[in-house]
This record gives C-alpha cells, sequence and structure tokens, in this order.
C-alpha cells in the first residue's frame, strides 16, 4: 500500500500545469458589444452591404479589413467573408441571423488579426457550410470556419456548423469557447485548435468524421493541450473522443456523453479528470 502511494503521488507530481495557459481571459467572456458604435454587413443572397468603408464586397466575398466590431446578418448562398486585418487588430463578428455558404472553400477565413472573436447574438439562429469540393484542396485552409489566429467562439445564440470537405472549425493558433449552443458536422475533425483548445460553456452536439476536439502540437511543452472546464457535450467521432498531443483536462460541471470508435479520451502525455460527469462508450 505505501508503495503504491508513493507511485501515485510521484505520478501526479509529474504533471505541471503551470506550462499551460489555462485560464480565460475577461473578453473571452465578455460577448457584449455596442451595436450602435458597430458596422453593419447584411449579407443579400450573392452580395453584401456595409456601413463603413473598413467592409469591401467584391461579388459575394466580403473582406474585413480593419479592428471593430462588425454585425453579420441575412444569408450569402455561395460566397465567403474573409477577415484580412492588420496583425495586431481584434476583430469581433457578431452573427445576428446570419448564414453563410461557400461550396469552394471556407465559409468564414480569417486570414490575419492578433484575435477573432465569433459572437452569437442572443436569441439569434445562425449556420456555416462548405462543400465536398475545395477550389485548393491542398491548401491550409481547410474548415468552414478557419483562422490563422487565436479564434474565441462565446454569445448565447445558436450556430450549426457543417464541414462538408474537411474539419468544421479550425484555427491554427488557441481555440476558445465560452458559450453558446453549437450543431457541428464534419467529416474529419469537428474542433480543432493547433495550439490548444479551451472551453468554460456551451452545449455541444458533434458528430466527427475523424475526432469530435483535438489540439496536435507536439512540439511546444506549454502547447498541445485541451481543457474543458464546463458545458454540455455529446461527441460522436469515428476515430477520438477527445484528442491532445500534450495534456487534457476535465474539470468544474462539466457533462460529457462520448461515443467513439477509438479511444473516448487520448493524450500523448497526461490527463487530468478533477471535475465534470462522464459516460463513454469507445470502441
Amino acid at each position: 500500500k505505501a508503495s503504491q502511494q508513493s507511485a501515485s503521488s510521484e505520478l501526479t507530481t509529474d504533471i505541471d500545469e503551470s506550462a499551460y495557459k489555462l485560464e480565460y481571459s475577461k473578453r473571452d467572456s465578455d460577448a457584449s458589444y455596442d451595436e450602435s458604435k458597430a458596422v453593419s454587413v447584411t449579407l443579400n443572397g450573392t452580395t453584401a452591404e456595409a456601413s463603413d468603408a473598413s467592409v469591401s464586397v467584391e461579388g459575394s466575398t466580403v473582406t474585413i479589413g480593419s479592428e471593430g466590431v462588425y454585425v453579420l446578418s441575412g444569408t450569402l448562398d455561395d460566397g465567403q467573408v474573409v477577415v484580412n486585418a492588420p496583425e495586431d487588430a481584434k476583430v469581433q463578428l457578431v452573427m445576428k441571423g446570419a448564414s453563410i455558404t461557400n461550396s469552394t472553400g471556407p465559409a468564414v477565413y480569417v486570414q490575419q488579426a492578433d484575435k477573432c472573436f465569433v459572437t452569437l447574438a442572443e436569441g439569434t439562429e445562425n449556420m456555416l457550410a462548405d462543400g465536398a469540393e475545395y477550389a485548393d484542396p491542398e491548401a491550409d485552409a481547410n474548415a468552414t470556419l478557419y483562422s490563422e489566429c487565436d479564434l474565441t467562439l462565446q454569445g448565447s445564440g445558436t450556430l450549426s456548423v457543417a464541414g462538408n470537405f474537411n474539419d468544421a472549425i479550425k484555427t491554427k493558433d488557441d481555440l476558445v469557447i465560452t458559450g453558446g449552443s453549437y450543431a457541428v458536422k464534419a467529416a474529419s475533425d469537428a474542433l480543432n485548435g493547433h495550439d490548444s483548445v479551451k472551453i468554460s460553456g456551451g452545449a455541444f452536439a458533434i458528430d466527427a468524421g475523424n475526432d469530435a476536439i483535438k489540439s496536435s502540437k507536439d512540439d511546444d511543452e506549454s502547447k498541445g493541450f485541451v481543457s474543458i472546464d464546463g458545458g454540455s457535450f455529446i461527441l460522436n467521432a469515428t476515430d477520438k473522443g477527445v484528442n491532445a498531443a500534450r495534456y487534457i483536462r476535465v474539470t468544474g460541471d462539466a457533462k460529457i456523453d462520448i461515443t467513439s470508435g477509438d479511444d473516448a479520451i487520448h493524450s500523448d502525455m497526461y490527463a487530468r479528470i478533477a471535475g465534470g460527469s462522464l459516460t463513454i462508450s469507445a470502441g
């Protein structure tokens, strides 16, 4: 018994959470915005109209070029919303009854910014979808909602995402979700934050052809982690339910139901289940 306790103590000591940035910023959790000061972007089928010159419209491509708050509403039948702002810009996209479909690429493509916030306005239903074939199938931008920078999803509205080509929601940096209701279906991964994934709240119904929630960066001791600190999840994954290169943490009152073809919860290094409620059926 003494040797078992000693081994357990040593193993626990090896999990050093101080290496990971597990906290949430104030703005991650604050989904408020002043609509009177925001730029209005009205999607009109095959084109769009904007109330400010910081938004350019060319055919069915809407490009946001400056820091600020942008309220998207209406329907874009086969087009794209692009964020191409300065490297230090923080851009907030408020989806207020917005539906965006792109048959040949990402529906929303964050090419450049410091951080992008996608806010689901209270009481609204929103939709993003891509096609099964991309114009450039080898491009890095291979998800319905794709970001080159840190990405935060927040608010209390709903968002359905159909990732028909590859991933549904993907960022090359950190993915943070603090609220909202999500119905996500992906040909490959559903929620993919290359550097990390942090979720403090929200309701998720996920159907993934590969992994449901994933972080894959394995060459940085402070990255490659998934932290689930709240929310309710129904995860159906052909491969893994939650998959991290370095560390997985489940805390708080998270309620997670996983059905997976392979491992339900998989970390290449460490996992800490310190709270929550889990129901698992794993292949």
